[in-house]
């Protein structure tokens, strides 16, 4: 008669020979749940908006949608709305003063409109989309602190400053207003331009920044101030239009205009002279 192994015995011979056996626990598996703004907000029939109810963190698998039934999502005063996921706006996110949005995900502006009276932090994995003539307004003394921005539509900076370390893609039909004392503030990223931005105020291109005018207009208005300065690096290129003669251009960096006879094609340039004709590395 055989001698009989142990379980013990068999699990160190398995061990040994680099079988593996399946794991067997009682742990449930995560579900994501789900999430639906009347979760997190409470309507304000007086007012017919959506109140963001306390600090609410949207976890990496979530998706809030903020369809247009929902007239309106304002994060009031000292809270916080953190996206690690995703939020597809449909309607309107109202952002009051001392609030404001961290985005490590991804936000979607599809069509609808982002009102800005706090600050918006847009982290280094976060990104911000903003396509079928959807509207991110930047009111005074708000910022949108940005890594990664893509826009097809509006984005009005009226007295408020938009700071830019990573990408502002302006692609075509885009357009960038700076009014009212706003600012860009595009210090070491990369602004990409295919659509307008209209300077009213103040654009500074500061630190070893760089802007590519590919095919789009760059326009300063009503005595209003470019500051290209301290490496900062400007391509005007593929029929890129700038035109400074109306406000103010300081030039302590490199303006390239591509004349025609390189790769780059052609750019226009209207109140100031280039420092250089290079295409981009």
């Amino acid at each position: 008669m055989s001698k009989k192994r142990s379980g013990f015995h068999n699990d160190r011979k398995a061990y040994k020979y680099g079988y593996c056996f399946p794991n067997i626990s009682n742990s449930t598996p995560f579900v994501c749940p789900s999430i639906e703004l009347p979760q997190i907000a409470t309507y304000d029939s007086n007012m017919n908006y959506w109140v963001l109810n306390k600090n609410t963190t949207i976890l990496e698998c979530q998706t809030l949608t903020i369809s247009p039934n929902y007239s309106r999502l304002r994060i009031p005063d000292s809270l916080t709305l953190t996206n690690k996921g995703t939020i597809i706006n449909l309607s309107i996110i109202t952002v009051w003063e001392s609030s404001g949005i961290i985005n490590t995900g991804t936000i979607i502006t599809n069509g609808g409109f982002i009102e800005n009276y706090g600050n918006i932090f847009n982290d280094i994995s976060g990104i911000i989309t903003n396509i079928n003539q959807g509207v991110i307004l930047n009111i005074v003394n708000a910022y949108i602190f940005t890594s990664n921005i893509t826009n097809k539509g509006i984005i009005n900076n009226d007295g408020g400053g938009i700071i830019n370390f990573s990408i502002i893609n302006n692609d075509i039909g885009g357009f960038i207003n700076i009014n009212n004392n706003g600012a860009i503030f595009n210090f070491s990223g990369n602004i990409f331009n295919r659509g307008t931005i209209n300077n009213n105020s103040v654009f500074n291109n500061n630190n070893g920044a760089i802007i590519t005018n590919t095919g789009g207009r760059i326009i300063l208005e009503n005595n209003s101030v470019f500051n290209n300065n301290n490496g900062a690096v400007i391509y005007n290129i593929n029929s890129g239009y700038i035109n400074t003669s109306l406000g103010i251009y300081n030039e302590n960096g490199t303006l390239n205009n591509a004349d025609g006879t390189s790769t780059c094609g052609l750019g226009t340039l209207i109140g100031t002279n280039s420092t250089g004709t290079d295409c981009p590395p």
